[in-house]
């Protein structure tokens, strides 16, 4: 098992809360009161929601972001992760 640092970040201006990422199994993200996504345990305001990950789940996390419909789910896998 190989352990990933990668940076997961929604941008809550794009989300549409339509559930997709929550909804899908995916433990990276779950809904706020009013369903728009945050990622699990991250910094969240209103622009967006952020945590940095070490661990497996990268593919999980760019494989949910490649099916939201309004591209509001970026990864960034590496040092280009801790840096923003």
């Amino acid at each position: 098992m190989t352990l990933t640092v990668y940076r997961v970040e929604v941008d809550r201006k794009k989300c549409i809360a339509c559930g997709t990422c929550y909804s899908s199994g995916s433990v990276l993200f779950e809904p706020d009161g009013a369903g728009y996504a945050r990622v699990v345990g991250g910094k969240t305001d209103e622009l967006r929601s952020f945590r940095v990950f070490n661990d497996e789940n990268m593919e999980t996390a760019s494989s949910t972001a490649g099916y939201c419909p309004a591209s509001a789910i970026t990864v960034t896998e590496g040092e280009d992760a801790k840096s923003k």
